[in-house]
């Protein structure tokens, strides 16, 4: 850690104030530092859903003709683009209105 001399010959910096400078800048340096170790475990799980997530919606709008809003070529920018969101996106606002009867239909008993 380097804080240079003006922390130590600044007069406004003095007391439990230079000893919070120097915690705070610890601290930083802590959390800039944080090992791929700690995170792994939040994110491969988030990987792999948004793979997941992505590949069925690119399976399902290669599948099929028909969307209500748009074209094949935005949704798949949407889908590849939107991380997370755009897969979620397009499952739920692009399908066909037909299809959208047929998956209703086949829930009713």
């Amino acid at each position: 850690m380097n804080f240079g001399i003006r922390h130590f010959l600044n007069p406004a910096i003095g007391g439990t104030q230079w000893i919070y400078t120097l915690a705070s800048t610890a601290a930083k340096a802590e959390t800039a530092n944080m090992s791929l170790g700690r995170l792994a475990p939040i994110l491969i799980p988030l990987v792999i859903v948004q793979l997941a997530l992505m590949i069925a919606a690119l399976v399902h709008l290669f599948r099929h003709q028909h969307y209500r809003f748009g074209n094949r070529f935005i949704w798949a920018i949407v889908i590849i683009f939107g991380e997370i969101i755009g897969p979620i996106i397009y499952l739920l606002f692009a399908r066909s209105p037909e299809e959208s009867k047929q998956v209703r239909s086949q829930d009713k008993p």
